[in-house]
């Protein structure tokens, strides 16, 4: 029988690159299971229903949710795209899908939300990182450290997975820190992607044409490439566009005038997608500096293997695992001399640009094949989901009898206790290693 899944998580037009990743995943999804998408907005794709029934959430729609075999939750670390999901999630367990695991970002301000909102901050924090993590909370508290501060510190992760039936990274580093919580079965997947076709040659003259694009905030380390681009002797050969929506963008405009960088940097702002990808055609290399990373793998990163094209990514967390013939190494230590050495070395050889980008192409159709995604996501979820058959099957009929004892509607009755049986079973069983 094929699985009847729920699926929260942001859609387009929502700036954030898992809306991106819902519409790589859906289609393929959707050749294996009956998938109900939830969005919080009263709009979404129209070509999403051509694969999946989309509802809106009301609040109120948990029959609709206990119908289903799973509930996959996409949490990330921006309140703004994920807090409804969270909200959710928090009375209705499902598998957590975490597209980042320090989660600092996220949970600081859903927990200081109401009247309460301190002590349940601090209780929290204290419940999961103890005293000398209270420490840290009051800190920040008192205005003395920032939320992205602590998110190495605090990551918060072990909130998220409290009540959950398991949950799916993309990263080896996301996949040991699930793990060292203790709480689920956790799945390690490539990030999925489906490659567009293939990318034209680029032309040379001489130029290094370099982009950034995504939601920059603070760890994209924009400031910082700035400040390298204006301190390379042969900055006049250097060309670079920013694409998508800065944190403070007011700030770097004054910074790009303070460095004298009107001819060299531009700021384009969130553009359709085929414009961006137009662009990425054009250029010769993509800044993917990410420190700290927040545990994540990047969807900008197999958006660049997609178009051919060379990165720039700084060595920790998911960025380090990756093929060193695909991308160009910074270490967060030596930034600033690592960038001039790959300027150089591009302005030298732009041969060697095109080389990486052909092979970070390979590595995107080798390894990031949606079909195989979702063929291994919902193999992982019925591990997941459903309890040995045995003791299923008594604890279901148990249940069954006090329902109906009760006297719940026949309608419901089943998924009830399908659901009930499920969580006791997952309560009684070993916990992972």
């Amino acid at each position: 029988m094929r699985l009847r899944i729920n699926w929260f998580s942001p859609l387009r037009p929502a700036n954030t690159a898992i809306a991106h990743y819902a519409l790589q995943t859906v289609p393929a999804l959707a050749r294996r299971a009956d998938v109900v998408v939830w969005t919080q907005r009263a709009y979404w794709p129209r070509e999403m229903e051509q694969y999946a029934t989309v509802r809106r959430w009301d609040g109120e729609s948990w029959a609709a949710l206990n119908a289903a075999d799973a509930t996959l939750y996409h949490i990330g670390n921006d309140v703004r795209f994920h807090g409804w999901i969270w909200d959710v999630a928090s009375r209705h367990p499902g598998v957590m899908v975490l597209h980042d695991t320090r989660l600092h970002e996220f949970f600081a301000p859903k927990l200081l939300e109401g009247p309460e909102g301190e002590s349940r901050y601090i209780s929290t924090v204290r419940r999961v990182h103890g005293e000398a993590g209270v420490a840290l909370a009051q800190r920040y508290l008192r205005g003395e450290t920032t939320v992205e501060a602590l998110g190495e510190p605090l990551p918060l992760t072990a909130v998220a997975l409290e009540r959950a039936r398991g949950a799916i990274v993309h990263t080896g580093v996301a996949f040991e820190q699930a793990v060292a919580c203790g709480h689920c079965s956790v799945l390690q997947l490539d990030l999925p992607y489906t490659p567009g076709p293939p990318p034209p040659p680029r032309t040379w003259d001489g130029v290094l044409k370099m982009v950034v694009f995504g939601y920059l905030g603070l760890n994209r380390r924009i400031e910082a490439v700035l400040d390298g681009i204006a301190a390379f002797p042969d900055r006049d050969r250097l060309r670079l566009d920013i694409f998508g929506q800065h944190h403070a963008p007011a700030s770097l405009m004054r910074r790009i005038g303070e460095l004298g960088l009107e001819e060299v940097v531009r700021l384009r702002g969130f553009v359709p997608e085929p414009d961006l990808d137009a662009a990425l055609d054009e250029a010769h290399l993509a800044i993917n500096l990410r420190y700290p990373t927040m545990g994540e793998a990047s969807a900008s990163q197999v958006r660049i293997w997609d178009r051919g094209l060379a990165s720039v990514v700084t060595r920790t967390g998911w960025y380090a695992e990756l093929p060193p013939d695909t991308v160009l190494f910074v270490d967060p230590e030596n930034e600033l001399a690592d960038l001039h050495a790959h300027f150089r070395a591009a302005l030298a050889d732009p041969d060697r640009l095109a080389a990486m980008g052909r092979a970070g192409r390979g590595v995107l159709e080798e390894s990031h094949d949606p079909a195989v995604y979702t063929g291994q996501l919902v193999a992982g979820v019925e591990r997941m989901m459903f309890p040995p058959t045995s003791v299923a099957t008594e604890a279901v009929a148990a249940i069954s009898r006090i329902a109906d004892a009760s006297g719940v509607n026949s309608a419901v009755r089943r998924s009830i206790a399908r659901r009930a049986a499920g969580e006791v079973c997952r309560w009684l069983s070993p916990r992972p290693a």
